[in-house]
């Protein structure tokens, strides 16, 4: 046979180099040099032969190893071979790890195994430098290729009706088991590396998962090798999300047979235990979230507080969002959103709560960084009705480290004319509805600022 009449649409794409030439034969035809009845081919190039069975043997033959085993009494063959990662000059080689199906000395189809090796591949080429490549042989194969072997007549799951044929998903399974036998020691050495990874992440960035970790079945082959932070944060906030599913449907479950005394006492108590217990350790996880997430929540804060770049510090509005959204009420942002707790925790039960909104036209536009009104009762969702407020706080923030203030934006006078004009009885809500306070209502002005010795909330009555 010889290599002549290239086209031209093909020929960039064609290695010229003999031994280019040898490797990609070699790639592609592996099933056929693998067989011990397979004929010496020699390439031959400008006086020049390589011996491809000889070149085969050196580069992969001892990295082949043969596993049999039976499916309904059926042999199959599996050979194992580690295949290099690297290209051959301008042979660009097809590096999925991957089982050939062969009949007749041919591949007539491809199995691949990135999804079931969960990541395993990644770390096999990067790490040792190869990817896996399977060959499937057998007489039950031979026997159920088509005429044009190009595909295979076994069913894919099965039929309704009981015979001794051996389906794809008996033959994809048995593969897949003899695939990891085959790469046992690099599966134990990543499961080893995957579940430290998993506790350092759960320890030293989400302790609020630790005690989930019991409840969570097969936590460790949820991830996959070689995940980053990110997806292991995704597999435990599923894994945290069904854990809550199953916690209310389990609740809902055992209060159920308890009222129609279907467990016995001795039962009850026992699940009702292993309930309480997952109850538990989820409202720990909760608290734990919690917690860090207002650690994350002072970090930006006080990084807020140093200079940027430019030599300067984040503008007022920068803090404002960061404490509580602008423009907007208590009707408009969740409670997970705002961060009221870094000036008052109490500010979130406010009857009442407004970011930079306008005091109305009559009361001159003032716009308060955050107004708190607060009814008699501490918390309650009724509409204002127009009567008097028990208490008003009230907040003015300001850029760290300002020292510039001139009488118009200094924080105390601003503070003062809020109150003038709400001691007016001009001033209106979100909705316009009338801001009333009285002779028994008590004012709590803060102003949010610097002075010389560092960052202070100053807070007075007025």
């Amino acid at each position: 046979m010889k290599l002549t009449g290239v086209r031209e649409e093909f020929k960039d794409a064609i290695p010229s180099n003999a031994n280019e030439i040898a490797a990609a034969i070699m790639h592609h035809c592996a099933v056929y040099l693998l067989l011990e009845e397979c004929p010496t081919i020699l390439l031959k190039d400008d006086g020049r032969t390589i011996n491809l069975n000889e070149e085969f043997g050196k580069a992969f033959k001892d990295a082949g190893e043969r596993q049999e085993f039976a499916i309904k009494d059926r042999k199959f063959i599996l050979t194992n071979m580690r295949m290099s990662i690297d290209d051959i000059g301008s042979v660009k080689l097809d590096k999925k790890n991957r089982v050939m199906l062969c009949a007749d000395n041919r591949c007539v189809e491809e199995f691949e195994l990135d999804n079931h090796l969960k990541g395993l591949g990644a770390i096999l080429k990067s790490k040792y430098d190869f990817y896996y490549l399977g060959i499937l042989t057998g007489a039950y194969l031979n026997e159920s290729v088509d005429a044009d072997r190009q595909s295979f007549s076994f069913e894919n799951e099965g039929s309704l009706f009981e015979d001794d044929g051996i389906t794809k998903r008996e033959i994809v399974e048995a593969l897949e088991a003899s695939v990891d036998e085959y790469l046992e020691d690099y599966i134990d050495e990543a499961n080893t590396e995957r579940s430290k990874a998993v506790d350092e992440y759960v320890t030293k960035e989400a302790p609020q998962y630790k005690p989930l970790l019991d409840h969570i079945p097969n936590l460790y082959e949820r991830v996959k090798y070689g995940a980053d932070s990110e997806s292991v944060e995704d597999v435990l906030h599923e894994a945290k999300r069904n854990l809550e599913k199953e916690m209310k449907k389990k609740t809902d479950e055992l209060l159920s047979l308890k009222d129609n005394e279907i467990l016995s006492s001795d039962d009850y108590i026992r699940e009702f235990k292993e309930q309480i217990k997952l109850v538990n350790d989820i409202n720990k996880s909760t608290l734990a979230e919690y917690v860090a997430r207002r650690k994350a929540v002072l970090n930006i804060f006080e990084k807020s507080l140093e200079y940027l770049r430019t030599g300067k510090y984040e503008k007022e509005s920068y803090l404002h969002e960061l404490i509580f959204p602008m423009h907007a009420t208590d009707r408009d942002v969740d409670y997970e959103t705002h961060n009221l707790w870094l000036i008052d925790e109490r500010l979130t039960y406010s009857t009442y709560l407004a970011s930079d909104l306008s005091l109305g036209k009559q009361a001159g536009g003032k716009r308060p960084d955050i107004l708190s009104l607060q009814d008699p009762i501490t918390v309650t969702d009724e509409e204002n009705s127009g009567r008097e407020y028990n208490s008003v706080s009230i907040f003015e923030l300001k850029r760290p480290m300002r020292d510039d203030y001139d009488e118009k934006e200094n924080p105390i006078t601003q503070l003062l004319n809020y109150v003038a004009k709400l001691k007016e009885g001009n001033a209106r809500d979100a909705k316009g509805r009338p801001i009333n306070i009285g002779e028994h209502t008590r004012i709590y002005l803060y102003a949010v600022c610097d002075d010389y010795c560092g960052p202070i909330a100053t807070a007075f009555h007025a």
